[in-house]
Order: structure tokens, then C-alpha cells, then sequence
């Protein structure tokens, strides 16, 4: 979920690992790249149990945008990558 806390941009993940990571987001100088860092989460013991940390989302067109999800446990990364399109009827 994708919502405003006071000055920031922030995304939440519900995850199905059972924690809720936080992240604040950036945007390139273009505006077309909005990039979402862990600050914080509910219900994660340590820093190395599995979380998302990272997500990226690309802004293509108004019909087409890509979303990297990036999940770190025990400093091991997992990417994810969605390319999301708008259909036409």
C-alpha cells in the first residue's frame, strides 16, 4: 500500500513472510523512476530474517510501467521484476 506519512511518500508491504517492511520513497530527476528504501517494519526480529527492501517502479508511458521487488534474507537478494500494461478493448 502506497500512502503519504506527513512529508513522505511511503510504501507498506504486507507480506506473506508475516512482517510489514516500510519504505520511503525517491524519484529520479526525471520523475519517471520512484524508488522505495526499508526504513523500518513490524514484526521483524533481526535485520536478516526475509524482508522486502527495496522497491522500483518505472514509469514507461500512462499505459505501461515496471515494478522491481527486491527481498533480502541472511544478505542474499531476490529480485523480482513485473511488467505491468494497461489492456486495451
Amino acid at each position: 500500500m502506497i500512502h503519504v506519512d506527513g512529508n513522505r511518500l511511503v510504501l507498506t508491504h504486507y507480506c506473506s513472510a508475516g512482517n510489514q517492511p516500510r519504505m520511503k520513497a525517491t524519484t529520479s530527476p526525471d520523475g519517471r523512476t520512484i524508488t522505495f528504501n526499508f526504513f523500518d517494519a513490524a514484526n521483524l526480529k533481526t535485520s536478516s530474517e526475509g524482508h522486502m527492501e527495496r522497491v522500483v517502479i518505472k514509469l514507461l508511458s500512462p499505459d505501461h510501467h515496471t515494478e522491481e521487488w527486491i527481498f533480502v534474507e541472511d544478505g542474499r537478494e531476490g529480485k523480482n521484476l513485473f511488467d505491468m500494461r494497461r489492456g486495451r478493448s
